[in-house]
């Protein structure tokens, strides 16, 4: 690319900044970004580029700068990730689509995107980290919509293995009903990785539950009671699995089965609000789409929306080392992705420099202002 005024580096900056102040179109910059010189002092920039510095920017990537920006990403997490100091990681995988409007997106394919049928897309993969102060995404892939959901199950597993250095760092693995086939669980047996994962028919579960007495089965509260099948048989597997049957009853009175697979010893109960958990996923995706502004994917070039994927998943766990740096021990520490975005975001604040230190004065009367200065004070 040619470096008239901005250095690719400079781009760079503009695009995590839009991510994070959140931008929901690339044309968002010229009136959230480029009028404030201040701001960009601050990223080492006479003033941010414009829109269509950004637009070419993300257009002009190919393959070589994938796999650049791959390593990237991996070196993030290497040495500023908030995992290491854990020993076992344990890990969430899930899906979801990005629908797009139109017909000239590359690679987008009609399918399965729940309530919004015969919708083109794209299938993002992530797998992200559950037992440590704030999550962070060790994987992600970006895939046709036709692509089959449980196809980056393991990807994503051995991408996660790279950065944590060993497979035998990974502690436990949860997923939902994608993944919660035979071969899956025979592999993770295999290589002796624990998992928690939901099967993938329901009428096997609806089997499974025939064979229940009533006192096999333990309530948890009006509506869902399970029951520990413990060591069965199941379809492609050479192995004995734990089964936990889950009945869950509608309001209307009509019942539904599902059944986890797990290689646990812990209460079933205990594993059952265990996988209730894994909604973390869940979670960071809808403030991917929703607080970064995913969306929007700001470009029709297939490399370019990738590009753009791993910068506001890079963005994202940038984001969990300000949480855990800046706003840890506070009363915004459980502030969600969105509010950060679109609320902690936009305090406006005055800057001088003195002596080459930068000074900021946040306006007194801000209701997040009040809450995070006095978590400090009381800290103190």
């Amino acid at each position: 690319m040619k470096e008239i005024i901005y250095t690719n580096l400079d781009r760079v900056k503009t695009l995590v900044a839009s991510i994070s102040i959140g931008c929901k179109y690339v044309k968002d910059i010229n009136h959230k970004l480029v009028p404030y010189k201040g701001a960009a002092k601050c990223c080492g920039l006479d003033r941010f580029p414009d829109q269509s510095q950004i637009n070419r920017f993300l257009r002009r990537f190919d393959l070589s700068n994938i796999r650049e920006l791959d390593y990237i990403f991996e070196q993030l997490l290497c040495s500023h990730g908030l995992w290491r100091s854990e020993q076992q990681i344990d890990i969430d995988f899930d899906c979801s689509g990005i629908v797009v409007h139109g017909k000239t997106y590359q690679l987008a394919r009609k399918g399965y995107f729940p309530r919004k049928r015969s919708s083109r897309g794209y299938q993002l993969s992530l797998a992200s980290t559950f037992n440590v102060p704030f999550k962070e995404i060790l994987s992600l892939h970006l895939d046709p919509g036709n692509t089959y959901v449980d196809t980056r199950f393991w990807d994503a597993i051995y991408q996660a293995a790279e950065i944590l250095g060993d497979i035998d760092r990974i502690g436990l693995v949860r997923a939902d009903s994608a993944s919660g086939t035979g071969p899956n669980i025979e592999a993770l047996i295999d290589h002796h990785i624990s998992f928690l994962i939901k099967g993938n028919n329901c009428r096997t579960a609806q089997n499974f539950a025939k064979r229940l007495s009533h006192p096999d089965w333990m309530p948890i509260d009006y509506f869902v009671r399970i029951a520990d099948m413990h060591d069965q048989r199941i379809t492609n597997c050479c192995y004995p699995v734990r089964v936990i049957v889950v009945e869950t009853i509608s309001p209307k009175g009509r019942k539904k089965y599902s059944h986890l697979y797990s290689d646990q010893e812990d209460e079933p109960e205990a594993l059952y609000q265990s996988y209730n958990e894994r909604q973390s996923i869940e979670s960071i995706i809808k403030e991917e789409t929703y607080g970064l502004c995913i969306k929007s994917l700001r470009t029709r070039k297939y490399l370019g929306i990738l590009t753009f994927v791993y910068f506001v998943t890079m963005t994202y766990n940038l984001l969990s080392l300000f949480r855990y740096h800046v706003l840890r021990d506070t009363q915004l520490e459980s502030m969600s992705t969105i509010d950060l975005t679109n609320k902690l975001m936009d305090i406006p604040a005055k800057m001088r420099s003195e002596d080459g230190r930068l000074f900021l004065t946040f306006p007194e009367n801000h209701d997040l202002c009040k809450k995070y200065f006095s978590s400090i004070k009381q800290n103190l």
